[in-house]
């Protein structure tokens, strides 16, 4: 089940290709982005290796150390909610490109995906 199935054929072309220069004119936007935020997790990624050559010891027991208990608490949380929303992100963007590439169903998408 398609969205252009009630759609003559022109119709559904001409969809297409409003939603391709759409996607032309908002996707740079978004790809500059994810390029921002790539970006920032490889430099985060970089300190905490740096931090752990330099110290022996890894970003969490550093923490543990130097933050008290209910700070260490709402990182571990901060970071599991973070983790969660990454693959949340990640399972509806591969059910997305399914559903627009074979034209399948989004929830069978999204139950191949998992």
């Amino acid at each position: 089940m398609s969205i252009f199935e009630d759609l003559t054929q022109d119709d559904q072309d001409s969809v297409r290709l409003l939603l391709l220069r759409e996607e032309h004119v908002f996707g740079s936007d978004l790809v500059l982005l994810m390029l921002v935020f790539n970006f920032a997790a490889i430099l985060c990624q970089y300190l905490s290796a740096r931090i752990a050559v330099v110290t022996g010891r890894d970003l969490s027991q550093i923490c543990s150390e130097e933050y008290d208990k209910t700070t260490c608490i709402f990182l571990g949380v901060l970071t599991e909610l973070s983790m969660i929303a990454l693959d949340l992100t990640m399972i509806l963007g591969t059910a997305q490109g399914l559903n627009l590439i074979f034209g399948a169903d989004l929830f069978t998408c999204v139950f191949i995906c998992y």
